[in-house]
């Protein structure tokens, strides 16, 4: 088996008679990968259901490096401390500003706390590297308001643990002094925890504002988003939270038509139309751009009995071939483009990128994985080295 290695090899000789990726002039861009953290406990039944997804041999070199393969079809993931610690320091190396983390911590009270999924994040708060790459989080409508909502105190105390402690964290990722903070719209927690009243949200994430601003935190950017499904777009997402920009988890368009499997040029192609379509700048709202590094879920399709919905017939003909790490590259490059083209609408810079380790659904992304390990000092994989020079260039 050739290895991706050999492949960068080939790849370096071969761009001796190609042109090399123009680096754009934008600079100020905040790179924000997407972390969603299952690989980091192999005791919990919802997270070994994704290490079993990425057991069969042909899809073992998706998982995080950290991951034992006990077997041609079997791996267990149980990252630890050294591993958050090498992740933070490979993606700080790498021009990567800050994670952004799916947030599965629970309210004030602790109510919705999943442990497995959120010790990840536990382990970056507690790594001597936490400052290298900052975080910051997609956290549901739901931890800023309360059930039933008419415990003001309650919603108040929700919010207030935000303001008044994880915005103030040293490594909690600020732009232009204003701490970042994607929502995205969640029809089922306005009812059970707003009174079912866009009037609620709204009072609660003005509140937000005036507490952190208070605080000396800043008013935080609050970025609306549309629900992962896409069936809630992020313009119509907007209203309820007030916020300063509309952004969307993955480029619903760029992989919903029937025509899969599609060579990667054509996902970042789509993806770049999906940036300026009726959805993002189109809508004449701020945007963050949402970069796809890749899109290929059949490993979850091929077991549906491990969450997916998907039939996996049809499943297996929608996917994207994966792009070659200098098409990734070229990609981030091109979203940086778009930034720097489409201001004031793109006015933080905030680049958010599907994703760091989403690598049952996507595929692999920043994390150094099984097939693609970290190397030297600092740490550093293929495809960090290839897209180093484009998000650095845009610092």
């Amino acid at each position: 088996m050739i290895s991706r290695r050999h492949l960068l090899v080939a790849g370096a000789a071969a761009s001796l008679v190609r042109p090399r990726l123009a680096l754009s002039q934008t600079t100020g861009v905040t790179p924000v990968f997407i972390k969603w953290d299952a690989w980091y406990d192999n005791t919990d039944t919802s997270t070994r259901q994704n290490h079993q997804q990425l057991s069969p041999a042909r899809w073992q070199f998706r998982a995080p490096w950290f991951c034992d393969v006990l077997g041609t079809e079997r791996i267990t993931c149980n990252g630890g401390q050294a591993a958050v610690d090498i992740e933070l320091q490979a993606a700080a190396a790498a021009g990567v500003k800050a994670f952004c983390y799916v947030w599965y911590g629970g309210d004030a009270t602790g109510t919705g706390l999943a442990p497995a999924y959120h010790k990840g994040w536990e382990l970056h708060q507690s790594s001597a590297y936490k400052d290298q790459t900052k975080w910051c989080v997609y956290v549901g409508l739901n931890k800023f308001g309360y059930n039933p909502w008419s415990n003001t105190a309650g919603w108040h105390t929700n919010c207030d643990i935000w303001a008044n402690d994880y915005f103030k964290r040293s490594n909690y990722l600020k732009v232009g002094g204003r701490p970042v903070l994607f929502v995205p719209w969640q029809p089922d927690s306005l009812v059970s925890h707003f009174a079912n009243s866009t009037a609620n949200t709204i009072t609660a994430f003005n509140y937000l504002r005036s507490q952190s601003i208070a605080s000396g935190a800043g008013d935080p950017y609050i970025i609306s988003t549309g629900d992962l499904s896409g069936a809630t777009n992020s313009v119509t997402a907007k209203p309820w939270v007030t916020g300063d920009a509309v952004s969307s988890y993955i480029a619903n368009s760029a992989i919903s038509y029937p025509t899969l499997p599609q060579p990667a040029a054509d996902l970042y192609t789509r993806t770049a139309g999906f940036w300026a379509g009726g959805t993002m700048v189109g809508s004449g709202s701020k945007t963050v751009p949402i970069a796809m590094m890749a899109w290929d879920k059949r490993p979850r399709i091929e077991l549906p009995e491990f969450g997916s919905s998907s039939t996996p017939w049809v499943g297996h003909q929608q996917y994207y071939t994966r792009g070659t790490d200098a098409q990734m590259a070229g990609h981030l490059q091109s979203c940086i483009d778009f930034i720097g083209t489409n201001q004031p609408a793109c006015d933080s810079k905030i680049m958010w990128v599907y994703a760091w380790n989403e690598c049952s659904e996507g595929g692999p992304g920043g994390v150094p994985t099984l097939g693609d390990p970290p190397t030297g000092s600092p740490p550093t994989t293929a495809l960090l080295t290839a897209i180093k020079p484009v998000l650095t260039a845009a610092a």
